[in-house]
């Protein structure tokens, strides 16, 4: 619960700038055009975002549960749709208190796997944008005595 609120409160303090930023980089006659673009693209990664890790997290799961369940491929569905106590449910209580520790182990599993993934994609992103942001080297102008591929000769000038 703490992670998500965490989660919360920094994507709603990155958004508002970013959004900002984007706005601002804009002519004012442009603002219309940028927010619309900015809000397409954030509502586009929400949605690639949601199914990309969706499916990481029921792969990872149904991994997770092969030789351990007779079902890896359901149970891992059910689970991920937030059905534990259901799966709990039609389990003989003699085998309950097992399960329960292996659907948490597996959900846990899941769940670092997506922070995993998570951490590598804002690193990638991170390294990405330092590169494109990056500064220009300037010329070094040329010491005394010293001539320049891109120096024409006297005569050139002339004609």
């Amino acid at each position: 619960m703490g992670g998500l609120a965490l989660s919360g409160v920094g994507m709603g303090l990155i958004f508002q700038v970013a959004a900002t930023l984007a706005l601002g980089s804009v002519p004012a006659e442009r603002a219309g055009t940028a927010s619309g673009t900015y809000s397409t693209f954030e509502q586009f990664g929400y949605a690639v975002g949601v199914a990309v890790f969706g499916a990481l997290a029921v792969s990872t799961v149904t991994t997770s549960l092969h030789s351990k369940v007779a079902d890896p491929v359901v149970t891992a569905q059910t689970l991920s749709g937030g059905g534990a106590d259901s799966l709990l449910a039609h389990t003989p209580a003699t085998q309950r208190a097992g399960l329960e520790h292996t659907l948490h182990a597996v959900f846990a599993t899941g769940h670092n796997a997506l922070a995993l993934t998570a951490g590598a994609v804002a690193l990638a992103g991170s390294a990405h944008v330092l590169w494109l942001s990056r500064q220009p080297r300037e010329q070094h102008p040329a010491a005394a005595g010293e001539t320049t591929t891109d120096a024409q000769p006297a005569t050139s000038a002339i004609e």
